[in-house]
């Protein structure tokens, strides 16, 4: 059964086309002749948006449940719009465990990996590696379990890949990735299972009342039959692309 958290991921990258955004960001970068690997795929949407501009996509996660999503999602989405079903094919997958150099391309997308395991990755891909992170540090988080230390930031993937003697380009973006709803009760469903999507909710004066509150004060009406609120939010991505 798909969880609320999935449902509501979607809904965001749908309504602000984040991951199409973000498709034509990396374009520049990619060729129709290579194929690409995606660790820690999640979703893979962004999958979805690069493969029309590669020869294959080989989208990676440790979690079956999530590439039996994936593959649910290429059946109904690459018959239609990207028509060639064969270009993304999802495994479950310790990326450690993969080949090295057996792609052209390795990419993560907001994927954390120690560095200390950096190179290890780095030596998926053949001709580069496409390393996409936070901009700077989330003024807060989708999911509230997520462990906000591990983020790699731009700043982090900067001085590691200078360090390191990496040759790279990085390009800096700022991208919609708020919250659509359909409904008041999604909000408050929403506002209930994620509150620190608004912002941070670890102060020793935090009071979850009233940051609920604040939140609702920052929903806008759209006009729109398919979602009438939405609660924005600006998400700063940056692209590593390191040159072997």
């Amino acid at each position: 059964m798909e969880t609320d958290r999935n449902i509501f991921y979607k809904q965001a990258g749908a309504y602000t086309a984040f991951h199409k955004k973000l498709g034509v960001l990396l374009e520049p970068y990619l060729d129709k002749r290579w194929d690409v690997v995606d660790i820690g795929c999640g979703l893979a949407f962004i999958d979805f948006e690069i493969a029309p501009h590669v020869k294959s996509v080989t989208a990676v996660d440790i979690d079956a449940e999530i590439i039996d999503e994936v593959k649910e999602q290429i059946d109904e989405k690459l018959w239609g719009e990207h028509a060639r079903k064969a270009e993304i094919a999802p495994i479950v997958a310790d990326w450690k465990c993969l080949d090295d150099a057996a792609w052209d391309v390795v990419m993560t997308c907001f994927y954390s990996v120690p560095f200390d395991e950096m190179k290890d990755l780095l030596a998926k891909g053949r001709r580069r590696a496409i390393l996409i992170v936070h901009g700077r540090k989330p003024n807060g988080k989708f999911d509230p379990l997520e462990d906000e230390a591990r983020k790699c930031t731009a700043e982090d993937m900067e001085s590691y890949l200078k360090r390191e003697g990496y040759r790279y380009r990085k390009n800096v973006a700022e991208l919609q990735f708020g919250q659509p709803f359909k409904t008041i009760e999604d909000i408050h469903l929403f506002l209930n299972q994620f509150p620190g999507f608004a912002g941070p909710v670890l102060d020793e004066d935090f009071d979850p009342e009233k940051h609920m509150l604040s939140t609702e004060e920052r929903i806008i009406k759209t006009n729109r039959y398919d979602y009438p609120y939405y609660l924005p939010k600006s998400f700063n991505v940056a692209i590593f692309v390191v040159v072997k």
